[in-house]
Parts: structure tokens; sequence; C-alpha cells
């Protein structure tokens, strides 16, 4: 059950309680990104106290630091965050690449599907970090 304790953490962290100006502004503010890693941290611990895991400040702080890195450091010629990169690398859908082209057809549509693919890229990688920092903790 710890594990559907991550995802629904993760999901109410990121999405439900992440507002436009939070998701705008936590790659440009340390601060703004350690508010937000701090409510998706809450939210994770509070579903696994939910599912009856114990908590400790070990989890707090692995939960912490598995968010933050991918929410603020951006690098690269664009100043893309990691989940961008990784798209780019593995020669994905690149947001900034999409709109950028303006050759191709259906560029919104295109557009669209490169944010999906972020999306669902970022929430793969928080959850990899997520069960590999804490599955020797929360055990099964």
């Amino acid at each position: 059950m710890w594990f559907v304790a991550l995802i629904m953490g993760s999901l109410t962290g990121d999405y439900l309680l992440q507002g436009k100006w939070m998701a705008l502004n936590k790659t440009k503010d340390w601060r703004i990104a350690l508010l937000h890693s701090v409510i998706y941290t809450v939210c994770i611990v509070l579903w696994l106290l939910y599912f009856g895991y114990p908590l400790t400040w070990l989890i707090f702080g692995l939960v912490l630091l598995s968010h933050w890195p991918l929410d603020y450091l951006t690098f690269g010629k664009y100043n893309e965050s990691i989940p961008a990169l990784w798209l780019r690398a593995i020669v994905g859908r690149s947001i900034v690449d999409e709109q950028n082209d303006d050759v191709s057809p259906n560029k919104e549509v295109r557009v669209a599907f490169a944010c999906a693919c972020y999306l669902i890229s970022d929430n793969a990688m928080h959850l990899v970090l997520l069960v590999l920092f804490l599955k020797p903790l929360l055990g099964g």
C-alpha cells in the first residue's frame, strides 16, 4: 500500500495543491521551490500516515530531497529542467522545440503532446526516486 500512498501524495502535492504561480516560479526562486517541495512532502507523509506507515524525519527528508532538485534545478542552452533535458536526450518531445517549430503542421497538438510527455516524465522521475529512497524504509 505504500506505493498507493506515494502516488496519491504525489498527485495531491503536484496538482491539487500547486497553483499556476507556484508552478511558473519554482524554477526561478529556490524559496518557492522549497515551499512547493515542503507542501508535496507533507502530502506524501499524510498519505503514508493514512495507510498506517510511521512518520520519521528520515522519510520526510528523503521525500523533500527527492523532489526539490527535479523541480528547481535547470540546465543547458534552454535553461531546462531535468525532465525536459531527459526528453531532449532521448529525442522525445521538447516543449521549447515544438513551440519554436513553425514549419510542421498541427503546432497546437504537438505542443500539447509535448506538455503531456513532460508531465509524465516529471512524474515518473519523482516516483522512481521516491521508490528508490523509501522502499528500504517502508518494506514490501
